[in-house]
C-alpha cells in the first residue's frame, strides 16, 4: 500500500478501469468472428440485366427484370418499354424467392400445382417460374428473375443472361 500512497485516488480507479476494461477486451477478442459473405455486385447485376435485356430485344419480348442479393432485396430493377408496371413486383418477388431459397421459383411452383398448398402461406414468394438462383460455386448469392412473357420465356431469358456469365467467369 505504500506504493499506492504516492498515487491520488482517481488515478488509481482510472488506472484499474483501464486495465479491467483492456481485460475484457481481449477475452472478447478470443470468441469474436467476422463473417464475410459473398453477394451480388451492382456491376454483376448490370451485366445480367443487359444480357437478358439483349436476348429479350432479339426475341421481341418486353419484360421487367430483377436482381437481388442473397437476402432477398434488390440490387437492381429494369423495366423494359411496354412491359407492364405489374411485372416488376412479378420479377422481383420471383427472384426474391429463388435466393432466399436457393432453388428455381418453378421449383415452388410444381409443389403446389401438385398439392403442397402449405407452401402458399410463406410471405412474400412468387412460386411462377423465371426466378433462378445466382450461384457462386456452392454459394447463393442472390437471385435474378424475369416477368412479363411466358414464364417459360422469363426463365429462359434469365438462363441464358446467367450461362453467359458463367462462361465469362470461366474465362477470368
Amino acid at each position: 500500500m505504500v506504493a499506492l500512497k504516492a498515487f491520488k485516488p482517481i488515478t488509481v480507479v482510472l488506472t484499474l478501469l483501464l486495465v479491467l476494461t483492456g481485460a475484457a477486451f481481449i477475452s472478447q477478442k478470443s470468441w469474436a468472428q467476422v463473417v464475410t459473405t459473398k453477394t451480388v455486385s451492382l456491376k454483376l447485376a448490370e451485366r445480367l440485366i443487359t444480357a437478358c435485356e439483349i436476348a429479350a430485344r432479339s426475341k421481341k419480348l418486353s419484360m421487367s427484370l430483377s436482381v437481388v442479393d442473397y437476402t432477398g432485396n434488390p440490387v437492381m430493377i429494369k423495366r423494359m418499354d411496354g412491359a407492364s408496371y405489374k411485372t416488376l413486383e412479378v420479377a422481383t418477388g420471383k427472384a426474391k424467392t429463388a435466393a432466399l431459397l436457393g432453388v428455381p421459383s418453378a421449383a415452388l411452383q410444381e409443389l403446389v400445382d401438385n398439392g403442397k398448398l402449405s407452401y402458399l402461406t410463406i410471405p412474400d414468394m412468387i412460386m411462377i417460374r423465371g426466378g433462378l438462383p445466382i450461384m457462386d460455386g456452392d454459394d447463393v448469392i442472390g437471385g435474378f428473375a424475369a416477368s412479363g412473357s411466358t414464364e417459360v420465356q422469363d426463365e429462359d431469358c434469365v438462363q441464358s443472361a446467367l450461362q453467359k456469365w458463367d462462361l465469362e467467369k470461366s474465362n477470368d
